[in-house]
């Protein structure tokens, strides 16, 4: 496994593959049509809102790190604008 691959991507092949071991399982068991149906939709629809809630967890940690970064290079800004106006003096 490559160092650069995202937490998120590796997640997301998981519940993909979870998603087409479930639905072949399904699909291969002695069901009717309709119950079948009904499984499958089930499983995607417990399956996506796990991804959702993943997707939306991360995206909350992603803007949480983005905002500390904005407010660490507004502080440098600042100081080097300070820097820049003591130098003129």
């Amino acid at each position: 496994m490559s160092h650069n691959q995202s937490p998120l991507i590796i997640v997301a092949a998981m519940l993909a593959g979870a998603v087409v071991g479930a639905s072949a399982g399904v699909l291969f068991a002695p069901s009717k049509g309709r119950k079948t149906r009904k499984k499958v939709y089930r499983e995607a629809e417990a399956i996506t809102k796990k991804l959702v809630n993943f997707v939306n967890a991360e995206a909350k940690l992603m803007q949480v790190k983005l905002n500390g970064l904005i407010t660490a290079a507004n502080e440098i800004d600042e100081e080097m604008q300070q820097e820049n106006n003591s130098m003129k003096i």
